[in-house]
């Protein structure tokens, strides 16, 4: 692993830490999911517009309110962030922000709902470490390619609900496993 990308990963770790309070979650599996996720970067977020995006483009206009019906929708799609947590899920786990684009302006708000969605994995029986990675990031639709650090779309398992997303490419998530060992 670079040193860099652990160097900016490791900046997070208190703030984790702080987060992890009164959770069964451990430590090196968020800061696994944050260099997989976004290389430590809390600005990153990844565009995923549905199959079919042009069916917004008349509406997107004509609704120029920030929080509207059509923005709402379209950046319900993207993830965010540190730990890359989808709009939709973070406004299911209680995010209550105008801008879904302050889950990278505040990492630690971030880093609140990446935790609180691990949490529900931990607390549906998903408590192994690779095994919370794996759902995790099998979610998240983004995670970073071994070779080029571009971030890769993993695409809709599902073209007519585009928030289903195809599960982690094993090579991905072989990477993913590989850096948690470097975090313990």
């Amino acid at each position: 692993m670079e040193s860099n990308i652990k160097d900016k990963v490791m900046l997070w770790r208190d703030m984790v830490r702080v987060e992890l309070k009164g959770t069964n979650i451990k430590l090196p599996i968020v800061l696994t999911i944050i260099d997989v996720e976004s290389k430590g970067e809390q600005t990153v977020f990844n565009h995923c517009l549905p199959p079919n995006p042009e069916q917004y483009e008349s509406s997107y206009e004509s609704n120029s309110h920030p929080k509207g019906p059509v923005q709402e929708t379209l950046q319900s799609l993207c993830s965010w962030g540190l730990m890359q947590i989808r709009g939709k899920e973070s406004r299911d786990l209680g995010f209550g922000r105008k801008y879904m684009a302050d889950l990278c302006a505040y990492p630690a708000l971030n880093i609140l709902y990446g935790v609180k969605k691990l949490s529900i994995l931990y607390n549906k029986g998903i408590t192994g470490s690779k095994d919370l990675l794996r759902e995790y990031l099998g979610s998240s639709g983004v995670i970073y390619s071994a070779d080029d650090g571009i971030p890769t779309n993993l695409g809709y398992s599902n073209k007519d609900n585009p928030l289903e997303w195809y599960r982690c490419n094993p090579k991905k998530l072989d990477l993913a496993y590989r850096r948690m060992e470097e975090y313990k």
